[in-house]
């Protein structure tokens, strides 16, 4: 199967980027896997795009269509797959009208949550979901949002094992890792914990910086930051899945996170990890998580059991049988 990807991909950071990167290496292993990136790759099979960051979405749209035709026509593409509703679903939209190929768009969170809740930007999402093939979802609160538009898959996201494993560090961090946007609520650990480490930017840095915090920006060593704290805290409002809760426990480190739609998918309180409701309980919490030595070992051994089920293979043959299904359905018209 010849298959066209479109979204961020590395060297751009961040869950989709790291999602397309790993669906891509355990997909090619039996197929064909080509992705239609933001900005530039010198990857083999990523094809580049002009998108600086002012107005990156829209010129990542234009450069997307002037370059979308040609790459399923080369490479003989069966199935195009659009990471994020906008603008790389309606990229997708514009290569399956053109060419007739099946589109299949996962949403990853945010997309849903904020992007969909704007006036013209839910109207035109919604034309852009229905549009479409087969809708996937990375949690059971997005695929509800999604289920009323189109076909819906719930797939959750994996968790690389090899990368992501305890090691023999000293734990000293009590820590954040994502972007730093008002959606992400990391003020809430802030006021909890002042010396918190902080691992990301955004726009909200500057703002963060005056209540405290240690800020570490992007890092590609996430891995070695997750073994050397001794708690990872997610404190945001909104989220799709929050794959860094799963590469926390990989890493054999405590979570605890706010009770939200898709974060309560994966950490059960007392079990896995602890959640708060309220911002007020969250120093009580990372207190606890400290202190307590006995629920610490057995959050943290029940962590390491979760994690087995989430790997990037499953993740893969689940997102391949979607595309043999709407393949195979076009084959019946």
């Amino acid at each position: 199967m010849n298959i066209l990807m479109i979204g961020m991909y590395p060297p751009n950071i961040g869950g989709v980027a790291t999602h397309i990167y790993y669906l891509k290496k355990e997909l090619e292993k039996e197929h064909n896997v080509y992705v239609l990136n933001y900005g530039s790759s010198k990857e083999k099979n990523v094809f580049s795009t002009y998108a600086p960051k002012k107005f990156r979405g829209f010129s990542f749209l234009l450069s997307g269509m002037g370059k979308i035709i040609g790459i399923i026509k080369k490479y003989d593409i069966d199935i195009i797959h659009s990471h994020y509703i906008l603008p790389p679903g309606l990229l997708g939209l514009f290569g399956k009208g053109i060419t007739g190929k099946k589109l299949v768009i996962s949403a990853h969170g945010s997309d849903v949550n904020i992007m969909m809740k704007r006036r013209y930007g839910g109207y035109v999402c919604g034309y852009v979901l229905k549009k479409s093939d087969y809708l996937i979802a990375n949690s059971k609160s997005v695929g509800k949002k999604l289920e009323k538009y189109n076909r819906t898959e719930i797939i959750y996201n994996g968790v690389d094992l090899d990368r992501f494993y305890p090691k023999n560090y000293k734990r000293e961090g009590v820590t954040y890792i994502g972007a730093l946007t008002k959606e992400k609520s990391v003020e809430t650990l802030l006021k909890a914990w002042k010396n918190a480490w902080i691992v990301g930017d955004g726009p909200e840095r500057k703002n963060l910086e005056k209540i405290g915090g240690i800020y570490f920006g992007y890092r590609k060593d996430v891995e070695e930051i997750l073994n050397k704290s001794r708690v990872l805290v997610l404190p945001s409002k909104k989220e799709g899945f929050g794959v860094v809760l799963l590469e926390a426990m990989a890493c054999g480190t405590p979570v605890i996170a706010r009770d939200i739609p898709g974060v309560n998918e994966i950490v059960k309180n007392n079990y896995n990890g602890l959640l708060f409701k309220e911002d007020s309980e969250l120093k009580h919490l990372i207190e606890k998580i400290l202190e307590d030595e006995d629920l610490r070992e057995k959050i943290i051994q029940n962590g390491l059991e979760t994690v087995k089920n989430f790997t990037w293979k499953n993740t893969a043959e689940k997102v391949l049988k979607v595309y043999e299904r709407v393949l195979e359905d076009s084959k019946r018209i």
